[in-house]
């Protein structure tokens, strides 16, 4: 069955009806819009979890003296690797935050590394095409960094993560991923380290 809708043409003095022939349009529509849906492409997007430090004044607890101090955990980013430093005297950070980060960027706690095939996988994975760059950040020494600080203090979550301002997008997230969770040899199930993330200010 056709829709034919009329329409008038006028010709010599003359109205004549035209009957317009819908069908062969409605039949392209039809089987062009399933080729449309199944060309179609659906982005999934990775969302990792982190919140900006609060403005204002810092809150006063008070703690018994047979409690450990905060660990306040800040990973600083720089050019020449991580500074990795705590409140608690944690890897002899002393006093800690974006400050204490900023005073030892010159001696990062965890330097770059050389080993070639290490950097190609960390910046490439499995495309060969994929141009990387040598010495590049240890995210393995890293990890094996903090859950030695994890060990130590079992009920933190938070870190605080202070990249330089030049240091590009996925190393930031090469950091998240390191001080998320790790997987312990043997273990069938990834254990917690630092899930709670914060961005600060440059390490320097």
């Amino acid at each position: 069955m056709s829709y034919k809708p009329s329409d008038r043409r006028r010709s010599g003095g003359k109205t004549e009806d035209i009957e317009l022939n819908l069908l062969p349009f409605m039949n392209l529509m039809t089987l062009l819009i399933p080729f449309l849906l199944a060309s179609a492409q659906f982005v999934t997007l990775a969302v990792i979890d982190s919140s900006l430090p609060a403005i204002g004044a810092p809150q006063t607890t008070t703690e018994k003296k047979d409690d450990k101090p905060p660990l306040n955990l800040t990973v600083g980013i720089t050019g020449e690797g991580f500074t990795v430093a705590g409140s608690a005297a944690v890897l002899g950070g002393g006093e800690g935050g974006p400050a204490a980060v900023a005073e030892k960027s010159s001696a990062p706690t965890v330097g770059m590394t050389s080993d070639d095939g290490y950097c190609r996988q960390s910046q490439c994975g499995g495309d060969p095409s994929c141009q990387h760059e040598t010495p590049c950040h240890d995210y393995k020494a890293l990890k094996e960094l903090v859950v030695q600080v994890k060990d130590e203090y079992p009920d933190e979550m938070n870190v605080i993560i202070a990249p330089n301002a030049d240091i590009p997008y996925h190393i930031l997230v090469g950091v998240m991923d390191s001080t998320r969770d790790h997987k312990p040899e043997g273990a069938s199930e990834r254990e917690v380290l630092f899930p709670n993330v914060v961005i600060a200010g440059g390490a320097k």
